[in-house]
């Protein structure tokens, strides 16, 4: 009998203690977790902001970039011009070789600016996706 009597009480005080509520151990454990999902959180965030820094300065220096190549361009084509015209002193081999050098030129600004044109879009659709990620 006095066995039951002393089973029940350790049970009686293990389910006094289980049933208080949380202890402050657990309290503190369930503090940190909190604290550290918000620290992590909080660094997500600012990886995102550095991110979407980052993406704008990318799609500025694109824009800038597009600004500048088509001013080269038009510069080339222009000089195209005064290269067609006739100068004295200058045999038509010469002005064939200027003329074809001058076409390259003008080719290449022309397939740069048709990559800048396509990239900006793509960059432009990439701040918007992390800017949305920092919104959620």
């Amino acid at each position: 009998m006095k066995k039951i009597v002393n089973i029940f009480l350790l049970s009686t005080i293990l389910f006094a203690t289980i049933s208080c509520g949380t202890s402050e151990e657990e309290k503190a454990k369930i503090e940190m977790a909190a604290k550290e999902e918000l620290k992590k959180e909080m660094e997500e965030k600012a990886a995102l902001q550095n991110a979407i820094s980052t993406k704008s300065k990318e799609l500025t220096d694109a824009r800038n970039l597009l600004i500048e190549t088509k001013a080269m361009l038009d510069a080339e084509i222009d000089k195209m011009s005064s290269i067609k015209q006739f100068q004295l002193g200058r045999t038509s081999e010469e002005r064939e070789q200027q003329i074809i050098q001058q076409s390259e030129l003008i080719q290449k600004l022309e397939e740069n600016v048709g990559t800048l044109q396509s990239n900006i879009p793509i960059i432009e659709n990439e701040l918007n996706d992390l800017k949305l990620k920092l919104q959620q």
